[in-house]
């Protein structure tokens, strides 16, 4: 019996190994298969990354090859224009299109090429921040190297901001600077320029300008104290060149001041009085919309202000006869002072009603402090005056009016308009008893608003006036709102 259960035990030790030994047996042969399969994988992984190597290969040259391209972009001895920049992306982008979709970070053993790429990548999508850095460079260090050139344009130096506006060389540049600020000079400077360092051919320069006057002087300063024979025309003569070239036919030109111009306006005018309406719509944008208004508080300095003044032709519509000493005597149309006192003026005219611009105050009025009080309009047949303030509706003045003995511009200016309201309240009122009843007819039951609006309906401007008719009762403040 005990050999027996002894018998048994051995066979099932036996059989225990044997089972031990097949799923050891199993287990390695599994582990073979799959370092097998694991080796096959790497085997085709590195295939694939050799193959994506060998793809990506031909790029790096590509790298290269833009890498010096772009250095000579940037190399250039001249200022680089957007449009330059544009046409070197248009000419490079196949560079960066056959790359931006390709995956490449994963590669083992590319590391080199790999921040090749990435540098590329970074440079073709941020040129234009990094030309317009080397821009900024290139015109400081060019401001150096010109400075003898520039220091002697028309016997005259130009200051940086004109030496700025030569050597830039933008696609579209625009200039703003007062009269008499040297924007011929400028002009000037910029030919040289062109000329002398950049060895452009005069003949592929054209100077514009609005007037043949203009044109003229432009060429005359250019050619004889320069030396340089360069085409300025007007727009008018580019556009009729134009023409001529391409019809081989100079047109006849449309005479503007002759008999028929005359009647053909004289024309156009009596159509338009055939509707009351119309006509009198026409007769008001003439007067008041004809010229663009701006508003006194937009302007920034008095120099700017006086500057856009000159810009302007401050006339109004009325008639000024005056005889000179030798007897002639001068038509001509009447000179005023601001945008608002010509809108006066033409609504004074257009209305019908009788005036006289900065005419003397009938009683003396000047003294130690301040000169004769000269009104801005008086309406000698209802004894009234009409002051315009350059204020707004809380009496505050533009910031670049004049301080004065340490008192605000604001407190300087209305100190003035209280002076001329004292210096008139106690003359008329012996003078003007109550108000003129015709001249209440005439004006306060129109609407005494200007109030333009721009093409697109947005309020373009707003015009305030403080029309005082003073008596002993009240003040009236009339205003556009």
């Amino acid at each position: 019996m005990e050999f027996i259960i002894i018998a048994i035990l051995l066979l099932g030790i036996i059989l225990y190994l044997n089972y031990k030994k097949k799923l050891r047996l199993k287990k390695e042969e599994k582990e073979r298969i799959r370092i097998a399969e694991e080796k096959k994988r790497l085997e085709e992984l590195d295939r694939l990354h050799d193959r994506q190597r060998q793809e990506l290969n031909p790029f790096l040259s590509k790298i290269a090859e833009f890498n010096e391209l772009f250095e000579k972009f940037k190399s250039q001895p001249k200022y680089i224009s957007n449009f330059e920049i544009f046409n070197f992306k248009k000419e490079t982008v196949h560079y960066y299109n056959s790359i931006k979709s390709k995956k490449y970070k994963h590669l083992p053993s590319f590391e080199t090429s790999i921040k090749k790429i990435n540098s590329f990548k970074y440079t073709y999508e941020r040129i234009e921040s990094m030309v317009n850095s080397r821009n900024k460079n290139f015109i400081d260090s060019e401001i150096k190297n010109t400075d003898s050139l520039l220091s002697d344009v028309e016997g005259k130096s130009l200051d940086t901001q004109q030496r700025k506006a030569v050597i830039i060389d933008e696609d579209n540049q625009l200039v703003i600077a007062g009269a008499g600020s040297g924007k011929t000079t400028t002009i000037a400077g910029k030919v040289k320029y062109l000329t002398t360092i950049q060895n452009i051919n005069p003949q592929s320069i054209l100077l514009i300008s609005f007037t043949r006057k203009a044109a003229d002087e432009m060429r005359h300063r250019i050619y004889n104290k320069m030396d340089i024979d360069i085409p300025v025309k007007t727009f008018n003569k580019l556009g009729l060149d134009v023409i001529a070239q391409v019809n081989n036919l100079k047109p006849s030109i449309y005479e503007a001041n002759g008999k028929s111009h005359l009647e053909r306006i004289s024309s156009f005018i009596d159509h338009a009085k055939e509707s009351e309406e119309y006509y009198s719509l026409l007769l008001d944008f003439i007067s008041y919309y004809l010229k663009p208004y701006k508003d006194i508080a937009e302007f920034e300095t008095d120099a700017e202000h006086n500057n856009y003044l000159n810009e302007q032709k401050l006339e109004g519509y009325k008639m000024v006869e005056k005889s000179r000493s030798n007897g002639q005597v001068l038509h001509y149309r009447e000179r005023l002072k601001s945008q608002e006192e010509v809108f006066i003026a033409n609504f004074l005219f257009r209305n019908g009603v009788n005036y006289e611009y900065e005419e003397k105050y009938r009683y003396k009025t000047a003294s130690k402090q301040f000169g004769q009080y000269k009104p801005d309009f008086y309406l000698p047949d209802y004894n009234v005056y009409i002051e315009h303030f350059g204020v707004d509706e809380n009496w505050n003045v533009p910031d670049w009016f004049n301080c004065k003995d340490g008192r605000s511009a604001k407190e300087v200016y209305n100190e003035g308009i209280e002076w001329k309201r004292q210096e008139s309240l106690g003359a008329v009122w012996e003078a003007l008893p109550q108000l003129p009843q015709s001249l209440y007819d005439k004006l306060f039951k129109k609407e005494w608003v200007v109030y333009a609006k721009s093409p697109f309906g947005k309020p373009e401007h707003v015009i305030e006036y403080l029309v005082r008719y003073i008596n002993p009762v009240t003040n009236y403040h009339l205003k556009a709102i």
